[in-house]
């Protein structure tokens, strides 16, 4: 399989143009439309786990009962206290959920009805997750403005106790520091999406040329089942990855954030 045939099938790919302005194409894109899907999917199950909560309980609502807890305890309150983990915790859970569910739908490999696919990963998307890192660095500098002012934000980049000949070097190392962070969030979680699905098809490239260069049926089966087996064994890795991917970026994201908001927890 040629290193063209595996980008095929990670990265993204035009459906249908939008508007375009000088220098700038906007299109609506495969991923950009599974980021749809898994929105309206979250939104869904959210609904459901609700209307089952409401009836008595189930399986759906214990489980999403259990992630927000997970979401409260493990993450949001330990970054920025249980005073503003309370108040901003809808988006965090929105994050980690968002990310998650992509992560998994990432999984499904896709379908192809003609020349129209359907499936991908959303988080997969360098452009996609930078939205998210970058949403998160502007809400974390609108929260801290609402909470303590803009120029208490600013002011947290710079120690105290430092020497006023380096304060103006050492705040710009720390609040150029806390930019690329946000960046470095949206540049782990791609990069971590699409290395498992290259290895996985690169790996089932193998198997499909052992098919279609091995004549005798046996030899095909016999040479096919060490990639295969090595196939599954990388998809229920890319099954745990999905998970700690998640974990990291809403974890690092609420530290982030919980440091503009409230720099003294």
């Amino acid at each position: 399989m040629s290193t063209e045939e595996l980008l095929h099938h990670v990265l993204d790919r035009k459906l249908l143009p939008l508007f375009h302005l000088p220098g700038l194409d906007f299109n609506f894109t495969l991923h950009l439309m599974m980021l749809w899907v898994v929105s309206l999917l979250v939104v869904f199950l959210v609904a459901r786990a609700a209307a089952a909560r409401a009836a008595g309980g189930g399986r759906l609502a214990a489980a999403v009962e259990e992630f927000i807890v997970l979401i409260r305890e493990e993450v949001v309150y330990p970054a920025m206290g249980p005073k503003y983990g309370k108040k901003y915790m809808p988006f965090f859970l929105t994050i980690a959920t968002l990310i998650l569910v992509s992560n998994f739908i990432g999984l499904i490999p896709p379908i192809h009805i003609g020349p129209f696919v359907f499936g991908g990963t959303p988080t997969g998307n360098f452009w996609i997750n930078l939205g998210l890192a970058s949403l998160t660095y502007v809400y974390g500098i609108f929260c801290c403005a609402r909470e303590h002012g803009l120029a208490a934000y600013f002011k947290s980049f710079l120690p105290g106790g430092v020497p006023w000949i380096l304060a103006p070097l050492i705040w710009f190392i720390e609040f150029a520091g806390m930019f690329l962070k946000h960046i470095v969030l949206a540049i782990r979680l791609t990069a971590n999406m699409m290395a498992g699905h290259l290895v996985l098809f690169a790996i089932l490239g193998m198997v499909g040329m052992i098919f279609s260069n091995v004549a005798n049926p046996a030899g095909k089966l016999f040479l096919s089942a060490g990639p295969v087996l090595l196939a599954l064994g990388i998809y229920l890795l890319e099954v745990l990855v999905a998970m700690i991917q998640t974990a990291i970026f809403t974890i690092l994201a609420a530290i982030f954030f919980g440091m503009a908001v409230n720099p003294h927890h």
